[in-house]
């Protein structure tokens, strides 16, 4: 079904592609598709696009300073619930919820996390080099690009191959935020509004790092996590490699500061139909490793080959009594993240940290289409590209008998939909290299790309960032690809596109390590800029008062959750803060988890959804609707936990938010009455 669900939503798709018509004037930039009538486009010039007003820091930098320095930010990026989720092709309905924001896939009602962009920054004298994390089902070379540009006018200086921007690929991250019609399927179609505001929040956070660069020290090492994660494409031989790369990013004092994992997992442990907003089990890795620290810790995931692996069912013990308010798939998540996090612990101790550290990396978008692909005449004739290539039948796995699927029945591709260029970077720090692969890389194919790597770099210890600075699908081997199944229906240029992904991946690590280098393809430039603009969102107004609606209980038992509901405002604003604060003597306090952060809605110890009365789906005309918010605190965690309510204490909901109340925007604040945890 799943398969089916993808083939028509791409199929239909596809075909209202290349049935429209096209305005060879603008042939050279990329326009949004139409989106919901509420929300129409507005198309500019990309000159008036360079001309948007963009605010610049003072983040000056010195020849003369020769220190290693270390920065990092977090920041949420914007996601409200409504956003629909993606990563998944949806066979969705008219009974499914929608919002405000989504007319047709399903309508994110809850949040498990919330949705972050991360940044890592490395300086000295005057190179730098930005590492950003995004909770987001992969990266486009068009946001690679406008980001690169934007830090450029903010700063004042160029970024263009400083900057690895990797998505961890969550299923259950935003959609809308996806510029080419192909990835609508999954996405559903781009808001230039909602685009501009997230491209915003990933600036915004990079030059937080900028401006956190403090001395420090890095080391690095691995581990190995095997039950995190399972072999999960049947068509092709049994390989799993659970190689965990750990950096290890310290203060001068020799503090610890941050740590940046890479690791091969998919984000799949929820499914479209749980309608939830998630950092799924690559940034529950991140949550579980980093509560373990008795200060804060920022902790990176950066995805590797995770194209043919699925996430694991980690065992762990259950604390008892077990709590069935905490779901099974959220169980899975944190014992996923426990598991990786005992290897992690076992592992940093060993793991020397220097301060004489130097560190390069180079970004080249480089030629990429059938004609270099060494295709014989006639072998695989889709010229413009093909997708959904087979005969939509099942393939058997590798050790059963049956027949080889037919792979050379493709859907062409539009030529207006197809893309001929590739994003590549290699980098290293200290004596460790790394480089990216635009895409869901399977790991024999990245095993040997990285092998290739190690002859043109002559570094022996070599990492593999998937899923970063652009996104070519499914990248395999040739092999691989003629076996069918579903992975090879969703990659561009054939069985041949993997091998020249290991071919181009060679000549940028070559180049990195030797300026002087012939490379055998002319980089090509930046993509065109976008021709998209839009109207604002105009948030609705909130027909309830703020109060709260339903208090938690005064007892909550240790197998149960403690429960608030209330009115709050649009999503837009933002999901509303709610902190767990604990009575002491005479005051409220603020409980702080074991890493010294507070315990609130941010964690994954609760859950937030919403309700709108009345819904989408019964009116989409009103602008005034009540916001009924919701939060879920289970008293225990059924997976073991750093942080531990305690029985008898007084605790309560302190909530704060954002509501719009007739034609002003205000902020509100609510607080519950008094539970105790029995």
């Amino acid at each position: 079904m799943k398969r089916l669900t993808f083939i028509l939503s791409i199929t239909v798709m596809l075909c209202v592609s290349s049935c429209s018509s096209s305005d060879s004037s603008k042939a050279d930039a990329v326009t949004a598709p139409d989106i919901t009538a509420d929300m129409g486009v507005e198309t500019v010039t990309p000159a008036e696009i360079v001309e948007k007003e963009i605010e610049q820091v003072d983040v000056a930098i010195s020849p003369e300073d020769d220190l290693f320095r270390i920065g990092v930010a977090v920041a949420e990026t914007p996601a409200p619930i409504g956003i629909p989720t993606a990563g998944y092709g949806q066979s969705y309905s008219g009974d499914h919820p929608h919002s405000q924001f989504t007319d047709s896939f399903v309508a994110s009602v809850k949040q498990h996390t919330p949705m972050l962009a991360k940044a890592a920054y490395f300086r000295r004298g005057l190179a730098e080099l930005l590492i950003i994390r995004i909770d987001k089902i992969g990266t486009t070379p068009n946001l690679m690009d406008e980001l690169t540009l934007r830090l450029d006018t903010m700063t004042g200086r160029s970024w263009d191959g400083k900057i690895v921007l990797a998505s961890n690929h969550t299923h259950q991250g935003p959609g809308r935020i996806w510029e080419s019609s192909v990835g609508d399927f999954a996405n559903y179609t781009l808001w230039p509004h909602y685009y501009n505001v997230y491209l915003d929040s990933l600036a915004d956070v990079a030059i937080a790092a900028i401006k956190d660069a403090e001395p420090g020290k890095f080391g690095y090492g691995k581990t190995e996590c095997p039950e995190c994660h399972n072999d999960r494409r049947c068509e092709n031989p049994e390989l799993l490699d659970s190689t965990m790369w750990v950096l290890k990013l310290e203060r001068a004092d020799g503090s610890l500061k941050a740590i940046i994992l890479n690791f091969a997992i998919h984000g799949t442990v929820l499914g479209w139909e749980d309608a939830v907003l998630s950092t799924e089990a690559p940034g529950m890795i991140e949550h579980k490793l980093q509560e373990n620290f008795d200060t804060p810790v920022e902790v990176f995931m950066l995805q590797s080959w995770g194209g043919d692996v699925s996430p694991g069912d980690a065992p762990a013990p259950a604390v008892e009594p077990v709590n069935d308010t905490v779901p099974g798939d959220y169980d899975r998540m944190e014992r996923i993240g426990l598991a990786a996090t005992g290897h992690v612990l076992d592992a940093l101790p060993e793991i020397a940290t220097a301060e004489d550290v130097k560190f390069g990396s180079i970004t080249l978008r480089l030629p990429f289409h059938w004609e270099l692909m060494g295709y014989e005449e006639g072998e695989w004739p889709y010229p413009t590209g093909g997708m959904l290539c087979g005969t939509n039948q099942d393939s058997h796995c590798w050790d059963e008998e049956g027949e080889d699927p037919y792979m050379y029945g493709c859907l062409a591709l539009p030529e207006q939909l197809t893309m001929k260029q590739i994003t590549l970077t290699a980098l290293h720090i200290g004596e460790l290299m790394m480089f990216t692969i635009p895409g869901e890389p399977h790991t024999d194919l990245s095993l040997e790309a990285a092998q290739r790597v190690r002859e043109a770099s002559g570094f022996e210890d070599v990492a593999v960032i998937g899923y970063a600075n652009d996104h070519w699908g499914y990248v395999m081997k040739a092999y691989d690809w003629l076996l069918g199944g579903y992975e090879p229906t969703v990659s561009a240029w054939g069985p041949n596109q993997g091998e020249f992904v290991i071919e181009l991946v060679y000549h940028v690590a070559a180049k990195l390590m030797d300026s002087e280098y012939v490379l055998p393809y002319e980089p090509v430039g930046f993509l065109p800029p976008l021709n998209i603009a839009g109207p604002p969102y105009v948030p609705m107004r909130s027909s309830a008062a703020a109060d709260v609606a339903l208090q938690p209980g005064p007892k909550v038992p240790l197998t149960g959750a403690a429960e608030v509901t209330w009115h709050g405002g649009d999503p837009w604003f933002g999901t509303p803060m709610v902190t767990l604060e604990q009575k002491t003597g005479d005051e409220w306090d603020a409980v702080l988890c074991h890493n010294q952060v507070p315990w609130d809605n941010r964690t994954y110890l609760m859950e937030t959804s919403l309700d709108t009365i009345p819904s989408w789906n019964e009116d989409k005309e009103s602008q005034d609707r009540d916001f009924l918010w919701k939060v879920i605190m289970p008293a225990k965690r059924n997976t073991p936990t750093t942080n531990q309510l305690v029985a008898g204490e007084l605790y309560r909901f302190h909530i704060t938010g954002t509501r719009k109340q007739g034609g002003d925007t205000v902020d509100y604040e609510l607080f519950t009455e008094g539970f105790e945890i029995e």
